[in-house]
C-alpha cells in the first residue's frame, strides 16, 4: 500500500475503490499529511484550454425535456388517474392551503413538524370527486395519527362525524 494512504472501515467515510478479486468494497482514507502534500502539488497548476472548453460546453447545452412517449421510463401511459391526481398542482395548492389554515399543525395531537403531515380528506377522495379540491373538506393530521384515524373508521365511507368523534376522542 502506498505511504500515506490506509484502509478505513466502511461508512465512515473515505474514498471508495473496487478490489481486484472478489468484488467487494473497500474505503481509503488519504492522511492529512498526503493532502497537504496533493495540494502543495496542484498549486499554480490549471486545466488544458481543451477541458475548459468540454466542460464549457457541457454545461452550455440545453437541457432536452423529454416527455411522453419518448421518455426512457414510459409505461403505455399506464398512471392511475387517482396517482396523476394527486401529483397534480391543484392538489398540491389544496394541500398546502390546508397545511396554512391549520398553522401547520396536526389537529390530533399538535404535530407540526411539516413532513410528518397529511392533509386528510373529510369525505372520502374517492367517493366525492366534486370536493377533493374544497378547503373545507380537508384537516391537517400527522402520519400516527391519520393511520389511527383509518384504522380505525377504516378508509371508505368516512363522515365529518367521525373526525369530530376522533378529535374529541382524543382530546380528553
Amino acid at each position: 500500500m502506498p505511504k500515506g494512504i490506509y484502509l478505513h472501515k466502511k461508512g465512515q467515510g473515505g474514498r471508495k475503490g473496487k478490489s481486484g478479486t472478489n468484488g467487494k468494497d473497500r474505503h481509503w482514507k488519504l492522511s492529512d499529511n498526503t493532502k497537504e502534500n496533493i495540494r502543495k502539488a496542484r498549486i499554480g497548476t490549471t486545466q488544458l484550454q481543451k477541458t475548459k472548453d468540454k466542460i464549457r460546453k457541457t454545461l452550455q447545452r440545453p437541457r432536452l425535456e423529454i416527455r411522453g412517449d419518448k421518455h426512457w421510463n414510459w409505461k403505455n401511459g399506464i398512471t392511475s388517474i387517482n396517482q396523476s391526481i394527486r401529483n397534480s398542482f391543484e392538489y398540491n395548492l389544496w394541500e398546502q392551503s390546508i397545511f396554512v389554515r391549520d398553522y401547520c399543525k396536526c389537529q390530533n395531537c399538535s404535530e407540526n413538524r411539516i413532513r410528518n403531515l397529511v392533509a386528510h380528506h373529510i369525505l372520502n377522495f374517492s367517493q366525492y370527486p366534486e370536493l377533493r379540491f374544497a378547503i373545507d373538506n380537508g384537516i391537517t393530521f400527522c402520519n400516527k395519527c391519520h393511520k389511527l384515524f383509518h384504522k380505525k373508521y377504516s378508509v371508505k365511507n368516512n363522515t365529518r362525524k367521525q373526525v369530530e368523534d376522533w378529535l374529541e376522542l382524543n382530546k380528553n
